[in-house]
């Protein structure tokens, strides 16, 4: 695939689609009569219009992904040295002027310096200072704009704390991530060979993205015959992964970031460019700019198009029913219209009322997530978990009574944030799942009013229920598609917290000081985990409901509401509408004929419309039939 080739083919989608869905807008809201906007059609023409990629950078800690990415920059931006270790996201952007900042999760920002980037941003200035206080705020990255002369507007490079770190956290802040990624730079090392964690991890990532690239670092650190080897087998394995999901066996590219940045330095143009050349950069950045291309093509642009596609349908329907009614010379609605209209509504009711088919089938898909929900939990603190065996590990590591003394006085909050990070990132995929079930549903609910015919006659984007749902996964996870349909209040996290406050103590003697501490401490973590999944599972006196069923508890209500109010809120827009119609039928010849050539302009303009969308369609499979 040839990127430049495609790259205009790719804008010429985007652009045709933000006018498309403008012309829609503006057509819908002529005349309040027309049926409004959807949420999913809003959120995609927003996504449109201000668009954000990111490009997530992971792999396991230590493969290089900073110092890559301080090449690609062509600047040491973000902390690379041994000691210290990223401990927060890194979002980089380009722009003419350098600018950072903390950006928090409720939106809000807090500029930087340039020096206070690894303040903020490692582990080792964290365990010497503590961890920054922002008060009620929740750190979501740290936002690094400066000059990346190849990265397009809109797409952001995104630096993980990585896999297989000591603080459980970092790999949980990174797993959160990927999960809104619109693509992955995957970083192995030239020296290590795949691991079992990685294989877990890649498996992760492509049930988010399939836009996937994977990159060797530090050949400069081998024999040739070394990486070249090593790199063989990590193609051979993945294949092997990406086999099971019938997807073509990846390559991966190798570069050196060390001969990169000599590049960066270099004032000597021959001396640069031979740096560039063994590099191996130019082969990377074309492979990554086919994947950003890739990725611009195929994120959003298919809800985008369904969704128009909806509105084009819902408009035609309402416009046509009133010019029906505007031709008719007598002032009350035609009986049989009428009795169409009605058995719409109840057809409505009969498949999304409640104890429906239709809403069974999705309360018994929230029971599922809801499961899942408490099921991950007990796994959480089962004796194999991830973090029990992590800190058991670490706890065996211990070779002196001052590791015992800093691992008394770490471990306890340490342990607790591990969980509730991961208890937050449950609660956060169980909404997402769930808004992304609603949503799909919701968007089945708004088209109960189409024309059968017109829907017949416009066949654009064809969508299996199974694609468009994944569609609409992928946008509530990239945060485009609002999450509001479930306005969950997530249960307070304090009783939780507050279990890890305490310093465990150690024991004195001189007798096998350290094993018998190495003991005291499994039993130490052992309680603490128990406390802690006793407060989430077991029923508190306030209220008799536990941490995890309140929860729980709220998403199949919230869950429940969210359909019916979509029913009602199109019953409604039905009731309206028929209520039009019958004022409609009740005006004066003139006043008909007056209205009678606007709704005839309408309807061309849709029908022109209905051809813009079906040359988009085409343009966007042919587009993917290139990249695949």
């Amino acid at each position: 695939m040839d990127w430049k080739e495609i790259e205009p083919q790719v804008k010429k989608l985007n652009s045709g689609l933000l006018e498309l869905m403008g012309q829609i807008n503006t057509i819908s809201s002529m005349d309040r009569r027309y049926p409004k906007t959807s949420e999913a059609f809003n959120a995609a023409f927003e996504h449109l219009k201000h668009p954000s990629y990111d490009i997530v950078v992971c792999g396991e800690v230590k493969k290089g992904k900073s110092s890559l990415l301080n090449a690609i920059i062509g600047q040491n931006i973000l902390p690379v040295d041994t000691n210290v270790a990223t401990s927060q996201v890194f979002r980089i952007s380009n722009s003419d002027a350098e600018s950072f900042s903390l950006a928090f999760t409720d939106g809000t920002t807090q500029p930087i310096t340039r020096e206070q980037l690894v303040i903020f941003g490692s582990q080792e200035k964290a365990n010497q200072n503590g961890a920054a206080d922002f008060g009620n705020r929740i750190l979501s990255h740290i936002q690094v704009n400066v000059p990346v002369q190849f990265l397009p507007a809109h797409v952001n490079l995104v630096d993980t704390p990585g896999l297989g770190a000591i603080y459980k956290s970092h790999e949980w802040l990174t797993q959160n991530y990927v999960k809104r990624a619109a693509a992955v730079l995957f970083v192995f090392e030239a020296s290590q060979p795949m691991v079992e964690l990685e294989r877990t991890f890649i498996n992760k990532v492509l049930d988010v993205t399939p836009h996937v690239m994977f990159v060797m670092t530090k050949i400069d650190t081998v024999m040739p015959s070394v990486w070249t080897a090593q790199l063989e087998r990590i193609e051979e394995s993945l294949a092997s992964i990406f086999a099971k999901r019938n997807l073509p066996a990846p390559t991966v590219f190798p570069i050196s970031s060390k001969a990169l940045m000599n590049a960066a330095e270099e004032d000597e143009e021959d001396f640069k460019m031979e740096n560039i050349r063994t590099s191996m950069f130019p082969v990377v950045k074309d492979e990554l700019m086919a994947m950003i291309v890739r990725t611009m093509a195929m994120s959003h642009t298919s809800i985008a198009l369904y969704e128009s596609q909806g509105q084009i349908l819902k408009a035609k329907t309402a416009i046509t029913d009133l010019l029906k009614t505007t031709a008719e010379e007598g002032q009350h609605l035609d009986r049989q219209f009428r009795e169409n209209k009605l058995a719409k509504q109840q057809e409505l009711q009969d498949e999304w009322g409640r104890n429906s088919r239709q809403t069974n089938g999705i309360a018994n898909k929230i029971s599922d997530i809801c499961n899942i929900v408490s099921n991950r939990v007990d796994q959480m603190f089962r004796l194999t978990s991830p973090i029990r065996e992590h800190y058991v590990s670490r706890i065996e590591a211990i070779t002196s009574m001052d590791e015992v003394e800093r691992m008394c006085e770490s471990l306890p909050s340490s342990v607790t944030n591990d969980i509730v990070q991961q208890w937050e990132s449950i609660m956060r995929d169980a909404v997402n799942e769930t808004s992304a079930i609603l949503q799909n549903a919701i968007s089945d609910i708004d088209r109960t009013s189409i024309d059968d015919v017109s829907a017949t006659n416009f066949e654009t984007l064809k969508m299996t229920p199974s694609q468009r749902l994944n569609n609409i996964r992928n946008v509530v996870g990239t945060g485009v598609l609002a999450t509001g349909i479930v306005t969950i209040v997530f249960p307070p996290l304090g009783i939780v917290a507050g279990i890890g406050s305490a310093v465990w103590a150690w024991i004195a003697g001189k007798d096998d000081k350290v094993q018998r501490n190495k003991a005291n401490l499994k039993q130490q973590l052992n309680a603490l985990m128990d406390r802690i999944y006793h407060a989430l599972k077991d029923a508190r006196d306030y209220n008799h409901v536990s941490v995890v069923n309140e929860f729980v508890g709220n998403l199949k209500r919230n869950a429940e509401e969210a359909i019916q109010n979509a029913v009602n809120a199109k019953k409604q827009e039905m009731n309206e509408q028929l209520q039009d119609l019958e004022e409609q039928a009740q005006k004066s010849l003139a006043e008909k004929r007056a209205e009678c050539e606007r709704f005839k302009a309408d309807l061309e303009s849709l029908n022109a419309l209905i051809g813009q969308t079906k040359e988009l369609c085409n343009l966007r499979e042919s587009i993917e039939k290139q990249i695949s």
